[in-house]
């Protein structure tokens, strides 16, 4: 167990450094008062569609967008392309993605396009992994940095129902009813499910609750560990961290191989993404970031939007608040008509429709 816990640093940063490969790049979007589509890329402005888009998605490495005509465009590296004529659905995750049409799964891996299967009646996605039942194979797969791998087969009905995506490691319900992590092309058993199960999945971990001994446990790559003798009230994964609500209230955090109390007070509510963590402490407005607990305001605003390191809010006064790196700035003064947070870049409209974005300290 000392090993281990000597070890655990170590080995997490490396596998993080082997699995990272995009980093938040400055993208954001937005359409102005004309109808004109602008992105924003680290710095620089640029207008790509001189007619409305009907969406758009943001992500870390790029940006994807329906056209006025209906087709799916991709914006990445300064440049634009056309994916496909029709798309039902898309969404963009960390590093990838992915869109449907007509059932047929196609995922992009900033590089190419691949069709994953012709007849895909559900999927998840998140990062570099999509989980998917291919109903022609009649096989529940799993698409990982390039590759697909075979789960768990059915002759006619679908093999797996239940099932939750994280970045790298897909926590799913076997025909059998137990509980099974995979990653990196093997799977591992975890537990016989009962009743209706309580398991969430996220980098490299799988937290989920033991009825059969009443444990909440986590399941890591690396090695496997008991959270407490407990069903917790809530938890949420993210980033290698599980944060969660112990039966007494207890607001807690698993990081870095390490159980740590946030607070002795349960939170009215709690959201995280990447880095960071937002709660409720006493109708106080807190965040939890780099081991750290900041108290940003004594009420909690009405609009709260955050990313990958960040979070933006609008005060009792209607101005852009932003917690960034451990500070609190105002980034506008004036009356803030909505605002939008894309991974480390917030856009925000003022005044008469004037566009305007926030990127590493600076409004442009």
């Amino acid at each position: 167990m000392l090993l281990r816990r000597l070890l655990w640093p170590f080995l997490t940063a490396l596998l993080l450094l082997s699995s990272s490969q995009v980093r938040p790049q400055g993208l954001a979007a937005y359409t102005d008062f004309r109808h004109h589509f602008y992105v924003f890329d680290n710095g620089n402005l640029r207008q790509l569609e001189h007619l409305p888009v009907m969406n758009f998605k943001v992500g870390k490495w790029g940006i994807a967008y329906r056209r006025n005509d209906g087709a799916l465009m991709v914006y990445e590296n300064g440049m634009k392309r056309e994916l496909s004529k029709v798309v039902s659905e898309y969404k963009v995750t960390e590093g990838l993605l992915v869109y449907t049409y007509n059932n047929t799964l196609v995922v992009y891996d900033n590089r190419e396009k691949q069709t994953l299967t012709m007849k895909a009646p559900y999927y998840q996605a998140d990062e570099n992994m999509v989980a998917y039942y291919d109903q022609i194979d009649k096989m529940f797969k799993v698409y990982y940095k390039g590759e697909i791998f075979d789960v768990e087969s059915a002759l006619s009905s679908p093999p797996v129902s239940e099932f939750d995506v994280g970045d790298n490691i897909l926590a799913y319900r076997d025909p059998n009813d137990y509980l099974n992590a995979f990653f990196e092309g093997s799977t591992r058993r975890l537990m016989l499910l009962q009743g209706r199960p309580l398991y969430g999945a996220d980098k490299n971990i799988v937290a989920y609750y033991d009825v059969s001994r009443s444990t909440f446990k986590l399941h890591h790559v690396y090695g496997q560990r008991d959270l407490g003798f407990f069903q917790p009230e809530s938890f949420k994964l993210t980033d290698e961290r599980v944060i969660y609500v112990e039966n007494t209230g207890n607001f807690m955090v698993y990081e870095n191989d390490e159980i740590r109390t946030i607070s002795t007070n349960t939170p009215a509510f709690y959201m995280a993404h990447d880095s960071i963590l937002i709660f409720e402490e006493q109708n106080y407005f807190k965040v939890y970031y780099d081991r750290q607990v900041y108290t940003l305001e004594n009420f909690i605003p009405e609009q709260i939007k955050y990313g990958y390191n960040l979070v933006a809010y609008l005060n009792e006064r209607n101005h852009l608040r932003v917690f960034r790196n451990g500070r609190v700035e105002t980034i506008s003064y004036e009356p803030v008509n909505s605002f939008e947070v894309y991974w480390d870049v917030v856009w925000f409209n003022v005044g008469v429709n004037s566009n305007k974005v926030y990127y590493k300290g600076r409004v442009y």
